[in-house]
């Protein structure tokens, strides 16, 4: 399977676009997985082959690769990506790795790429955050890293979290994006109608008629909010 440099222009926002780009199918990608570090070492399974959206995100729930510490230059993108390409080929589903250059940048990211049989081009990136120096992973302290990643070649590269992507569209990237804003905003209104209430309050726990009733209607829009 591919690994995959997206560096093409491209103006297809639609969906996950990967047409243009370099592919090294056959052979192994000429990629090292941090400065100075090891190669790429894709390991492929002839019985692999393109599943289904539910039986990929079944596999990606399950597989352990985005509980792995994140270690600079030693355990970077490049490994989380190809340690997820190699899992999942050993489960007989097929994958590439793909490399990802951003531009005007001279540091690039990495993410495992799906064909599936029902909505085509999944890209996962379950690059992590976690870091073993501070958390204990024994303890389930560390949550999934698992993510859906959206990439049209010319737009920007973005991900959202497994457990609540629905589609590996980027318009549904788009979607979720304008989504976010508008619940920032209600966020940020709701906190500001919170903190007034609180101010006109005072600190008050009994009050009379009318601004008892004044009060609990205030408090119960807040509930609601």
């Amino acid at each position: 399977p591919p690994a995959i440099t997206l560096t093409a222009p491209d103006d297809v926002a639609g969906i996950n676009s990967i047409a243009g780009a370099l592919s090294y199918d056959g052979r192994q990608p000429p990629y090292k997985l941090y400065p100075g570090g090891a190669s790429v070492k894709l390991v492929n399974n002839p019985a692999a082959g393109d599943v289904t959206w539910a039986r990929l995100i079944a596999f990606i729930e399950s597989d352990a690769t985005d509980h792995n510490a994140y270690i600079p230059d030693r355990y970077m993108c490049g490994s989380f990506a190809m340690d997820l390409h190699n899992d999942a080929e050993e489960a007989d589903i097929k994958a590439a790795w793909v490399a990802i250059d951003f531009y005007g940048e001279d540091v690039g990211h990495a993410a495992t790429a799906f064909m599936t049989t029902d909505r085509g081009l999944v890209i996962i990136d379950d690059t992590s955050s976690y870091d073993v120096a501070r958390q204990d992973i024994s303890s389930n302290a560390v949550g999934s890293f698992d993510k859906v990643a959206y990439i049209a070649i010319g737009q920007d590269y973005g991900v959202v979290p497994l457990e609540v992507a629905s589609s590996p569209l980027y318009n549904y990237y788009l979607s979720y994006l304008d989504n976010f804003r508008l619940f920032e905003q209600k966020r940020d209104t709701y906190e500001a109608d919170a903190t007034a209430y609180e101010q006109a309050l005072g600190g008050r726990i009994r009050l009379k008629e009318p601004e008892y009733t004044y009060f609990a209607n205030w408090h119960d829009r807040l509930q609601a909010e």
